[in-house]
Parts: C-alpha cells; structure tokens; sequence
C-alpha cells in the first residue's frame, strides 16, 4: 500500500508541476505580447513623428503637403511627385500598422485613432486621386480595410 501512496503522491506532484509550467508559459506569454504592441505602437508612432517633425522644421514642406491635400492640380509636376513619394512613405507606415492589426498584435478597440489618421489622408482631394492611382501597390487586406474604413 506504500508504494502505491508513494505513486499516487508522484503522480500528483508531477501534475502540480506541469499545472505550473503551463501558467507561467501563460503568463510569459502576456508578458510577451504586451511588449510586443508596445514595440509595435512606439514603432508606428515613431515613424508617424518624424513625418510631422519633418512638416513641423520644414515650412515649404508644410505647404506642399498641405497643397497637395487641399488643391493638387496647383502644383508643380516636382511638387507633385513630392506629394506621392511623402504620401506614399506615410501610408506605407499606415499599412506596417495595419498588418499589426490584421496579425492579432492589435486589439480593434484600439484602431479608431489609427482609422482617423488614415482616413485624414486618403478623404482629402489630393489623397483620394493618390489612392485611387496608387492602391494597387499596397496588400489587398490593407486597401480593402482602408476602402472600408474610409469610403463606405
């Protein structure tokens, strides 16, 4: 009867241990994917930061971008072509933090801020020429997404 109490008492502290292992993979896990949003949103925000310092130290880059929203057609084809490549590196951030969301490592609740900006862009006069040209260069999820966001 011994040696089946002993058995019984391995048995059970070997379940306790495994019981453990699995809430502290659980717990390491949170710990993971939490470190992981917030690189992901420090990333995404970074890079949106150097965009609007940039405007914010350059005056004449302010007003092209502002241009190229509000009155495209004012613009000189340089200044155009100014306008796309600065819109287009700003979107692709916008997708980086769309393929953040669409992978799990963004909740939805935390997407309205993010759908303001893009939308911001894209709904302008310059923004929707520039999208309706140049959507096609981007992941079909994140041009469905910001069809969806911003155009329905």
């Amino acid at each position: 009867m011994k040696s089946i109490s002993w058995k019984s008492a391995a048995e059970l502290v070997g379940l306790a241990s495994i019981v453990a292992s699995l809430l502290l993979v659980a717990f390491e896990l949170r710990q993971t994917t939490a470190i992981s949003t917030a690189q992901a949103v420090f990333d995404v925000n970074t890079a949106h930061d150097e965009s609007y310092r940039s405007r914010a130290e350059n005056p004449q880059l302010d007003a092209l971008i502002e241009n190229g929203h509000n009155d495209p057609s004012s613009l000189s084809e340089r200044e155009l072509s100014q306008f796309i490549s600065w819109l287009h590196a700003d979107m692709n951030i916008s997708e980086a933090m769309w393929f953040y969301f669409d992978n799990g490592i963004l909740e939805a609740d935390d997407m309205d801020g993010f759908m303001t900006s893009v939308c911001g862009r894209i709904t302008t006069k310059g923004g929707t020429a520039y999208w309706k040209r140049r959507a096609a260069r981007f992941a079909r999820g994140f041009r469905e997404q910001v069809d969806k966001w911003c155009f329905e």
